[in-house]
């Protein structure tokens, strides 16, 4: 064998090493490819209030792409909650954002960057008819949609 020449041994050892990087080439398109979620172009709100079901409330705040696909919320979107005089809410969980009392019996949402939900849950106390408001407020059209939900 020459000097200049490579031996099998070589070759195979070289081949061997380049095999995990040419599996790392191929694997770092389909991570780059994974499509995104969208920003939502529209969004909804839903909810429900019950002393009879367990003393509940529960909030959903959720962006849509126009077609009926979950969508991420605008950042800092926020959702007041606010009871009737004479009814009590407590927060017993939150996600997809962040929760502050207000101090006044009320609960300010706020939505965490990145995400397609909003979901607060409470506990309520309070006779039956009173209500528990929520308002909206999104960098979306209709931007600001208010509702009450009677408790039953």
């Amino acid at each position: 064998m020459s000097a200049d020449s490579t031996s099998r041994r070589t070759l195979l050892a070289g081949a061997a090493w380049s095999v995990p990087a040419v599996a790392i080439t191929v694997a770092a398109p389909i991570a780059v490819a994974s499509t995104p979620v969208p920003l939502a172009n529209t969004w909804y709100t839903g909810g429900s209030t019950s002393v009879v079901s367990g003393n509940v409330a529960r909030f959903t705040l959720t962006g849509d792409d126009g077609d009926g696909n979950d969508s991420v919320l605008p950042d800092n979107s926020t959702v007041v909650i606010t009871p009737d005089a004479g009814v009590t809410i407590v927060n017993t969980a939150i996600t997809g954002g962040v929760l502050t009392d207000n101090g006044d019996g009320s609960f300010t949402a706020t939505v965490d960057s990145g995400v397609t939900t909003l979901v607060a849950n409470f506990r309520v106390t309070g006779l039956s008819g009173a209500n528990v408001s929520y308002v909206s407020t999104v960098a979306l059209p209709p931007f600001t949609e208010t509702f009450q939900i009677p408790i039953v």
